[in-house]
């Protein structure tokens, strides 16, 4: 099954979305998988599918993936509001 993968670094920190049909969508920051969703269909483009607050260099940041999906995947990541990768929609 096709993957989407979406990444962007924040500092020295990775964060990587990814989403298939079979497994589902996974937030991985650095390596590790801070959020998962088994959702097969995501139709509010306007809400995060995920939201999960993080650390880095000893400041709190605000990662949001909206995802929008019916027949094809649309992903994009925001930190603190702001879009940083992904598709735009």
């Amino acid at each position: 099954m096709p993957k989407k993968v979406v990444e962007t670094t924040i500092a020295n920190t990775h964060i990587r979305f990814e989403n298939t049909w079979l497994s589902g969508a996974k937030l991985i920051v650095d390596g590790k998988i801070l959020a998962q969703d088994d959702s097969y269909l995501s139709l509010n483009k306007n809400s995060p599918l995920v939201a999960k607050k993080i650390v880095v260099e000893g400041v709190e940041h605000l990662i949001e993936v909206f995802v929008y999906a019916i027949f094809t995947v649309k992903i994009k990541i925001h930190v603190d509001g702001q879009y940083v990768a992904g598709d735009k929609f």
